[in-house]
């Protein structure tokens, strides 16, 4: 059997040491679905007071012995992570570079009934610079939604 060179399809699969991470998906600008496995570097939540006040239209008194008062303040909860791929080749920085650029990134989130969970995720501003070394770390952040509290 002869392959045709002009309507095949190449692949390449670079196998990383990473077990554990965070696996993402996204469309770069030639509409073209990249997936990676990036590695954890850290987790931040960044904690606010939100400008609004919730008000309770309950009574003031106690009630088994709590008062739960009469407004409470709503907290904005923003949670980041530190990802990052170690030493990138100059192909791989230039295929992971183009993830900060997408628009469309997504998070795997596990399986239900055998189907994959994605969620919709950001990738926060930042410089992306690739220096003349043979070998370089990729780093972003992952924005994730306001309401994604749980573990990872």
């Amino acid at each position: 059997m002869r392959i045709d060179e002009e309507k095949s399809i190449r692949i390449t699969l670079n196998v990383s040491d990473c077990t554990e991470g965070i696996y993402l998906r996204w469309i770069n600008k030639l509409g073209e679905r990249c997936y990676y496995l990036f590695n954890i570097a850290s987790e931040s939540n960044e904690v606010k007071n939100a400008d609004n006040i919730v008000e309770f239209l309950r009574t003031a008194d106690f009630e088994d012995g709590y008062n739960p008062g009469t407004s409470r303040t709503e907290k904005d909860c923003q949670r980041t992570i530190k990802l990052f791929a170690p030493l990138a080749d100059r192909d791989t920085f230039l295929f992971l570079k183009s993830l900060p650029e997408a628009v469309y990134v997504d998070m795997f989130c596990g399986y239900e009934n055998d189907e994959q969970l994605w969620t919709g995720v950001n990738i926060a501003d930042g410089s992306f610079v690739k220096d003349r070394s043979q070998l370089q770390d990729f780093e972003c952040t992952l924005i994730l939604p306001k309401t994604f509290n749980h573990e990872l």
